[in-house]
């Protein structure tokens, strides 16, 4: 056996891949053992040709169909954005109270006519909105990136961004979320 044929045989038993070998040859290592060594350039892999469908064609367009939209959307909103609104407690789905801000008076929300701000105990925040009859969601809700102990926003952040549904009544808004907490605010002017 020859220097080359040790180094390969080393480098194989050590479990290490060459890209291209030397010989095109099978080799006989000590120990009984014997591998065939790669050609230099690697073979063609076997190609299959398919046929491939040909495309469905589109229906064609016959009529063109307006969407209703009123024309004064503030009007669907003013129950809304006719004044502010103070967290001041969460209910699980039974009713009872779950989660009471330390500051409440802190947590204060505002909706115009497609934008909702807030600002908590430690950033502000805010986000779109959508109504349709009494379902509420947000949008994507961006807030500053202030950190501050002990703050009680992270709970609020994400109550608001899973609420499905609102209520007023008796200038309480009741936002439920996708689990059935509720959020209640209170109005202030």
């Amino acid at each position: 056996m020859t220097k080359s044929h040790i180094f390969i045989y080393a480098l194989t038993v050590l479990g290490i891949t060459i890209g291209a070998y030397l010989y095109t040859s099978t080799v006989e290592a000590p120990h009984g053992l014997t591998y065939q060594e790669a050609p230099l350039a690697p073979s063609e892999p076997d190609v299959v040709e398919t046929e491939e469908p040909a495309p469905t064609p589109l229906p064609e367009v016959t009529e063109v169909t307006e969407k209703t939209v009123p024309t004064d959307v503030t009007a669907v909103h003013d129950d809304l954005t006719a004044k502010s609104w103070t967290w001041i407690y969460t209910e699980d789905v039974s009713g009872n109270i779950k989660f009471t801000p330390k500051r409440s008076e802190a947590f204060k929300m505002q909706f115009t006519e497609d934008r909702m701000s807030s600002a908590t105990d430690c950033n502000t925040m805010g986000g779109s909105f959508i109504v349709e009859g009494q379902n509420l969601s947000f949008g994507p809700l961006m807030s500053t990136l202030m950190y501050c102990d002990g703050s009680d926003e992270a709970v609020y952040s994400l109550s608001l961004g899973s609420t499905s549904s609102y209520e007023i009544k008796e200038e309480k808004l009741r936002l439920t979320n996708t689990v059935g907490e509720v959020m209640v605010f209170t109005a202030t002017e």
